[in-house]
């Protein structure tokens, strides 16, 4: 997937590879730290997360140790820096990822600065050669218990106003990494059906406001929640009821409500997977709601799986629209 980069995870690529350290701010559930994962696997780094909110002065400031000699020594506690180490000594590359940034407590924040501007966690060394960085957090205004970030932190760091790119998530919905394909298609479906073409159409992404205190919302986040939910739910034989609850629980009562009922919609149309599989016989759907619902998902789906043989069914299915009050769509 991280072939098709957009232009700000190229650059944030570049910041990597200067030696810079990105910092990713954004709202909840814009997935900066599954970007960060991805990015890590992409490089073939090793790779650990760092949550500021709970982190104490010994995970990188170190614990007082003292060997039998009665040498002292500051020993990081957190396993992200032994796992750092290890890979430095085998000569290979590996990305710190500090997360929750803006909700760290300010006694650790200082043991932060040391990490990043020496390299040093407690009395241990890191090579920043094969030692990268990177931080993620939200805006401090919206961030629990956060904290601004002085100008001294921002001076070190290349900020990035992060927005999941919605053609990049809707690939990784499909592609089965993050959830099950077919429902991670369906998902995407609704989504272009309301007519989401770059993420900002209002049902992909809401605003943290505080009309959503004690509330769910639409995120990317909560849209792939959606998927995994959907699929356990169709393995358990879930009801339209259940779903409902479901998806108003996920995503919020209003647009998880329109989401169940376009749910509802696919019960009267063959799955994506059972009409390539009968590609000849598949009988297209006679309303002309369900014909669009029926192809869209159908789309999302080959989208998603990207094996020759799903494509070529897709196209002669395509094929067998000739003539047919679906032709055109």
């Amino acid at each position: 997937m991280l072939e098709r980069m957009t232009e700000q995870m190229k650059a944030i690529e570049v910041c990597l590879d200067a030696g810079l350290i990105p910092y990713l701010e954004a709202a909840d559930g814009e997935g900066k730290s599954t970007f960060c994962v991805a990015l890590a696997d992409y490089r073939k780094s090793g790779c650990a997360i760092m949550l500021g909110n709970n982190m104490d002065p010994t995970d990188l400031g170190g614990a007082i140790f003292v060997d039998k000699d009665g040498n002292a020594k500051r020993v990081p506690v957190h396993r992200a820096i032994r796992e750092a180490l290890k890979a430095q000594a085998e000569g290979r590359e590996f990305i710190i990822v500090i997360d929750e940034l803006t909700t760290i407590p300010l006694v650790v924040l200082s043991t932060i600065l040391s990490l990043l501007s020496e390299g040093y966690a407690g009395d241990e060394k890191l090579d920043l050669r094969y030692v990268k960085f990177i931080l993620a957090g939200n805006p401090a205004d919206i961030a629990v218990n956060g904290n601004p970030l002085s100008p001294i932190v921002m001076s070190r760091l290349v900020k990035f106003d992060w927005k999941a790119d919605f053609n990049f998530w809707c690939e990784g919905m499909q592609s089965g990494d993050w959830c099950p394909a077919e429902e991670g298609a369906l998902v995407v479906s609704f989504l272009k059906w309301k007519g989401e073409t770059d993420g900002n159409g209002g049902y992909f992404r809401v605003a943290p406001t505080s009309e959503y205190l004690g509330k769910t919302r639409p995120t990317p986040r909560s849209w792939t929640k959606a998927a995994i939910a959907l699929s356990m739910a169709r393995e358990r034989g879930a009801s339209r009821s259940m779903n409902r609850m479901i998806m108003r629980g996920i995503v919020g009562e209003k647009i998880g409500q329109e989401f169940a009922d376009f749910l509802s919609l696919q019960e009267h149309v063959p799955s994506p997977r059972e009409a390539l599989d009968n590609w000849e016989t598949v009988e297209f759907p006679e309303r002309s709601d369900l014909r669009y619902s029926f192809f869209l998902s159908l789309a999302s789906y080959v989208s998603g799986t990207k094996k020759m043989e799903d494509w070529k069914a897709v196209w002669r299915l395509i094929g067998r629209t000739k003539d047919q009050p679906c032709f055109d769509m």
